[in-house]
């Protein structure tokens, strides 16, 4: 009768006989390591995002988004649970520097509204925008249930110095 052993610490397979109580080393031959697969993107993930209608924003500094989140009765923002957002351009554009898309970042609720602030790099143009927000929300007091959250939109963007229109405003019901 034998043992078969996992040695994790060095990458082998024991072999531990119980009649003659020697080990030895499991050897495997004919095998080779699998061959790296080649990257790809990863498919998007969460829910399907909305479709907003195309915004013309003053050029300013930064590109400003105002989220109003509407929360059940008896709920409030997660403070435990950071607000993250990721915005995406969805094709070509040159607003946004590339070091300010597709990675998370933080945002702070305050009273049902999610400010973001992102830097522009130009004061004309336009593109298009993937803006994703996750958020967890509580019931008040103690031992409430806590629910987790993932709203996404696709942005047209245009930036017109004379727009009278400072930010994009979304809404989530």
């Amino acid at each position: 009768t034998k043992l078969f052993i996992a040695d994790t610490n060095n990458h082998q397979i024991r072999v531990y006989d119980l009649e003659t109580k020697k080990s030895s080393i499991l050897e495997l031959t004919g095998l080779e390591s699998p061959k790296p697969v080649a990257a790809t993107e990863a498919p998007a993930t969460g829910p399907k995002p909305t479709e907003v209608a195309a915004q013309t924003v003053a050029a300013v500094e930064s590109l400003r988004f105002e989220i109003t989140v509407k929360l059940p009765e008896g709920f409030k923002f997660n403070k435990l649970a950071p607000v993250t957002y990721r915005l995406k351009a969805e094709g070509e554009q040159a607003l946004v520097a590339k070091d300010q898309l597709d990675h998370k970042e933080e945002a702070k609720p305050e009273a049902g509204q999610i400010a973001i602030q992102v830097p522009l790099v130009a004061k004309s143009g336009s593109g298009k925008y993937r803006l994703t927000v996750n958020y967890s929300y509580c019931r008040d007091g103690q031992g409430g249930v806590c629910k987790f959250k993932t709203t996404s939109w696709i942005i047209p963007v245009t930036l017109d110095e004379k727009s009278e229109q400072k930010s994009i405003k979304l809404k989530v019901e």
